[in-house]
């Protein structure tokens, strides 16, 4: 199979998961995006973000056996992902987070919410309380548009 065939047929089934995770069918995208999750040539983001959607499914499935959301550090990625931002800064600030944890949830937040200014800020704060956060914002899809600015190009310096 050719790379462009093959990146067609990549395509396509993620708009297939995506599709029936609009619709709801949350058992059904479970199966399709861990179909896409297995896929050892995917980039770092995309994987990250796949897996973000399998744990969402996955969230949804238990909310309907449960009957609720529980709080937890899943569900604070449910409700960013469904842009329901003032929620998820509201479990975080209820969930017991590492400091850097918090704080890089909340620059994930402001960076979503084009917010470049306060996601530095928060992102800086995120990083002196937890070097790892650095590498998870150079995967993280809430950063990838403000990796180009000038202000974020501490991200992909090398560190000593």
């Amino acid at each position: 199979m050719s790379t462009i065939a093959s990146t067609k047929a990549k395509q396509t089934k993620v708009e297939k998961a995506f599709d029936t995770f609009y619709k709801k069918q949350y058992d059904k995208a479970l199966g399709l995006f861990e179909a896409i999750a297995s896929d050892k040539d995917l980039e770092p983001w995309e994987a990250n973000r796949i897996n973000q959607f399998i744990q969402i499914c996955q969230q949804k499935n238990d909310e309907k056996k449960n009957g609720g959301m529980p709080e937890s550090l899943g569900t604070v990625s449910v409700l960013m992902n469904e842009k329901k931002y003032d929620e998820a800064l509201a479990l975080i600030g209820k969930l017991k987070l590492e400091k850097g944890d918090a704080l890089f949830l909340q620059a994930e937040i402001a960076a979503e919410q084009a917010q470049s200014e306060q996601a530095l800020d928060l992102l800086k704060k995120a990083i002196e309380a937890d070097g790892r956060n650095r590498g998870f914002a150079l995967n993280s899809p809430s950063f990838q548009e403000l990796l180009n600015e000038e202000v974020f190009s501490f991200l992909k310096q090398k560190q000593n």
